[in-house]
Order: C-alpha cells, then structure tokens, then sequence
C-alpha cells in the first residue's frame, strides 16, 4: 500500500470519528449551559452534572444504535 493511500485511509478515519463525536459534545455543552445557570449547591450541582451526563451518553448511545441499525437494514434492502 503506497503512502497516499494510507494517508487518504488515516483522513478518512479522522473525518469519521469527528462526525461520531460531534452529539457527544453537543450534549456535554447542553448540559453544562443548564446547570451553570442554576443556584445551588456547588457539590450538588457537581453531582447532578455527572448523573445527566452518564444517563445522557447512555441515552444517546442506544439512539446511535437504532440509526445505525435502521441505516444498515435501508442499505440491505
């Protein structure tokens, strides 16, 4: 496998990850924005942040799942 190849494999691969990286991030900042703007206590704050964000990435995890199943069955058929 020549050098350009390899090269176009690497982009390619980064260009995938970016994309499959992208909810995550928008979802740590949609949760950051909501509860900085909240008043209360600092350590329960902290602890309410880390409760969303694992139900979130769980959530969202599952949702990328179904898509990808559902895209792969309208690719099959």
């Amino acid at each position: 496998m020549s050098k350009t190849n390899k090269k176009n494999d690497r982009q390619k691969l980064i260009n995938l990850s970016t994309w499959q990286l992208l909810p995550y991030v928008a979802l740590g900042i949609l949760i950051f924005v909501a509860n900085s703007n909240l008043n209360i206590n600092y350590f329960f704050r902290g602890y309410l942040t880390m409760i969303e964000s694992q139900i979130a990435i769980v959530g969202l995890y599952f949702m990328m799942n179904k898509i990808k199943k559902k895209n792969q069955h309208r690719l099959i058929v």
